[in-house]
């Protein structure tokens, strides 16, 4: 995520579609990492990505920047995370973590990949103190049509969506595997924008 993109997000201060906020706090708080786990379950299952901000929270229905202390953002690093990640995802999911800043203020922000191949699911549950169902174990978490928030898989229109970007993505393994056997013929190269531009000139000038 650009500097300018984050500035954007923060200062509009609400969650988008592709965009998730949490309040902070270092990775070894396991309440807190659950539903970062949730969060990133939804983005990651969902098409494009997208990001979990650590370091905003809601506090009497207003947006608070209130970011992170410097010791709690070093704990998360992509290492921790997917060492963390291991043993309640399947399969493997893949993040880019980095620290940004406003205003003073220490923020970190988790971009998401579209899962590769296969959905991505819980392998393990976890409830709150308050029984709340963060991760329910084999559930499959998406990122709601009607409003920007991560959700268990529960609807046919959310299955249909999550189905179809999976058929899209074994669909074009099945090309490129089909292609490098010979099955199916390469598509013809396309040469680069600068050679194109002096034969058209040239044809141009003939």
């Amino acid at each position: 995520m650009t500097d300018d993109l984050f500035q954007t997000i923060v200062e509009r201060g609400r969650e988008l579609p592709d965009v998730e906020f949490k309040r902070g706090g270092p990775i070894t708080n396991n309440h807190l990492l659950r539903r970062v786990l949730r969060a990133v379950l939804g983005m990651t299952n969902s098409q494009n990505g997208g990001a979990v901000i650590l370091g905003i929270e809601e506090r009497d229905g207003q947006t608070v920047l209130a970011g992170l202390s410097e010791m709690d953002a070093a704990t998360w690093t992509n290492d921790a995370f997917g060492d963390k990640c291991a043993d309640w995802v399947d399969p493997a999911i893949s993040v880019d973590i980095e620290i940004k800043f406003y205003r003073d203020s220490r923020f970190v922000v988790i971009d998401v990949a579209e899962f590769d191949e296969a959905p991505v699911f819980a392998r393990k549950g976890f409830l709150s103190t308050s029984n709340d169902m963060v991760l329910r174990a084999g559930a499959l978490y998406v990122r709601g049509v009607r409003k920007p928030e991560t959700v268990e898989v529960q609807t046919a229109e959310d299955m249909r969506r999550l189905l179809s970007l999976a058929l899209e993505k074994q669909l074009a393994h099945f090309y490129r595997l089909a292609t490098a056997a010979g099955y199916i013929p390469a598509p013809p190269s396309t040469p680069p924008d600068d050679v194109r531009f002096t034969e058209q000139e040239r044809d141009f000038s003939s």
